[in-house]
């Protein structure tokens, strides 16, 4: 690109030097007619040499001189000596020096040829009754102007992208630690309301709810590549029942889903929360379809199955609906398109609006959308996109305009690319007697998981100051059975904690928690008699660890 660009500033350099050389000429036959035939032969290699073209002609639209370049753009070839019609059409227009714009002695404005070619047209009604003009091929520039205004707007997608990657690590630490209070103490209200079920009823609805604040941070951090995100086995026909009940009622009275699933249990290597997701960014993409759209049989089709190999390039494989059978189909892929191994298919259709292919080269792109008054964030098919290429599957979209929209997901079911969350590469020691420190400098979260562990019977005490839970573990550390400390505080970070109470006591049980930290070197810490837990962090989890 940065050849391309050089050699295109080297050329429009040089045409700026021919062009200065030639409007010296014309001003000097404006204010001397007789200049020609003083400088003719000098004059006349000058202008059949320009990059641009020259035209000199009379009131009558007579041609005088033309020069190489003039014939290049508006001839079609070099032997026609009649004057071409979109030359004629240029001479006559209404911005044109002329006798049918007496008005007008200069001008300069551009046009479109039916070639394609865009020019610029400089001309001059000298005293003599001639006009002359420059025209200026500036095709090549306006493609590279449109270039770089397309280069420019994906740049400021992309640095779009990292600002709210950034925010989102922000956003997500300050959220999980209003999430991990409320799980805590809600968690406190089931424990001790077994003799009032009315209300231990409404703390499990509270926890619940928090619980599903929990998978929308991790969603958001999924989304901005925070953290590593953990695969398990999935049921994604369970998905599928989910995901159609959530979308259900929001669907018009007249737009039905209709569901064929394997009856076969098929488990994929899948993080639920982004593929519950997905599953309702396309759903959502099918029911808004249908906006006003005249259609008596609003359905969409949701399916699964086992295919024993795929190939998204090849059509042979394609099975699609019988209502594109007579239609001009547009299709787009991404992903991992080929597939030797044992897969799961699901298809999500619909005979809403369809696209057309302008639309359909746009759809991955993040922030575009093809809903209007603002109503799309232009994320969900860019999010779809990402989501299916982090689970080593496929996506292909078909669609015509006017005739509906055909999903095709296709993703691996081999066993062993099942992963969990990381898991400890050797037994952490724990003593069997001592204090928990819980460090965190926000209060809430701190005394929580305190109290968590004194009512579970061990002893734990909270500092919100690191630096003066520092000193008091300098001052008498065999009192203290572990350190559970935040990662993100405003004075030190938890790994510097760590390796400062390292120093003091190498074997101490170190359990860092975070929302959010990418920076964490998880193999220092599990090779330390250390760990990372995740906030908002599962209090059974985090007894199994410490009792």
């Amino acid at each position: 690109m940065m050849n391309t660009e050089t050699d295109l500033l080297r050329e429009l350099e040089i045409e700026r030097k021919q062009r200065q050389t030639l409007e010296l000429h014309i001003e000097q036959f404006r204010l001397d007619p007789t200049f020609i035939k003083k400088k003719e032969t000098p004059l006349h290699n000058a202008v059949l040499s320009m990059s641009d073209g020259f035209l000199l002609h009379d009131l009558e639209y007579n041609i005088k001189t033309v020069n190489n370049q003039l014939h290049k753009i508006y001839y079609k070839n070099t032997i026609n000596t009649e004057t071409p019609e979109e030359l004629l059409k240029i001479m006559q227009h209404d911005s044109y020096p002329g006798i049918h714009n007496k008005g007008v002695i200069d001008s300069t404005f551009e046009v479109t040829l039916e070639s394609g070619r865009t020019v610029i047209i400089k001309a001059h009604q000298t005293t003599d009754g001639n006009i002359v003009s420059i025209h200026q091929d500036v095709t090549h520039k306006r493609a590279y102007e449109i270039e770089q205004l397309r280069l420019l707007k994906k740049l400021y997608s992309a640095q779009k992208l990292e600002a709210i990657g950034r925010m989102t690590g922000v956003i997500a630490h300050d959220f999980n630690n209003i999430i991990a209070a409320i799980l805590g103490y809600s968690g406190f209200l089931v424990d001790d309301l077994n003799d009032r079920p009315e209300l231990r009823t409404y703390a499990e609805r509270i926890t619940q709810s928090a619980k599903r604040g929990s998978d929308i941070i991790e969603n958001i951090l999924n989304f901005s590549k925070k953290i590593d995100i953990p695969y398990k086995a999935t049921d994604m026909n369970e998905l599928i029942k989910e995901a159609r009940n959530i979308i259900s009622p929001s669907l018009q009275n007249d737009i039905i889903i209709k569901v064929k699933l394997t009856k076969e249990q098929l488990h994929i290597a899948a993080n639920a929360s982004q593929m519950t997701q997905l599953l309702m960014n396309l759903l959502t993409n099918a029911r808004d379809a249908y906006k006003n759209v005249p259609n008596n049989k609003k359905r969409i089709y949701i399916s699964t199955g086992k295919v024993e190999s795929y190939d998204l390039n090849d059509k042979s494989t394609e099975y699609l609906p019988r209502l594109f059978s007579n239609s001009k189909l547009h299709s787009i892929k991404k992903g991992i398109l080929q597939f030797s191994t044992p897969c799961l298919r699901i298809t999500i259709t619909d005979s809403g609006c369809g696209m057309d292919n302008k639309t359909m080269k746009q759809l991955f792109e993040p922030f575009f959308s093809t809903k209007k008054n603002d109503n799309g964030t232009g994320l969900g098919l860019f999010g779809v996109s990402g989501i299916i290429a982090e689970h080593g599957g496929g996506l292909k979209i078909y669609s015509s305009e006017n005739v509906g929209t055909h999903c095709v997901l296709i993703i691996p079911l081999e066993a062993e690319s099942l992963t969990s969350t990381r898991s400890l590469k050797r037994p952490i020691k724990v003593p069997n007697s001592g204090n928990i420190m819980v460090i965190d400098d926000e209060p809430v979260v701190g005394l929580m998981l305190a109290e968590t562990l004194t009512r579970s019977g061990i002893p734990a005490i909270y500092y919100e100051n690191a630096h003066s839970a520092i000193d008091a573990f300098k001052a008498d550390p065999n009192i203290w059975r572990a350190i559970i400390c935040d990662q993100m505080m405003p004075t030190i970070k938890g790994t510097e904690v760590f390796k400062k109470v390292r120093v003091i006591k190498e074997d101490i049980l170190f359990i860092l928690c975070s929302g959010n930290a990418p920076e964490i070197d998880h193999d220092e810490l599990l090779n330390n008699n250390g760990m990372f837990l995740r906030k908002p962090v599962d209090k059974n989890h985090l007894l199994a660890i410490i009792d």
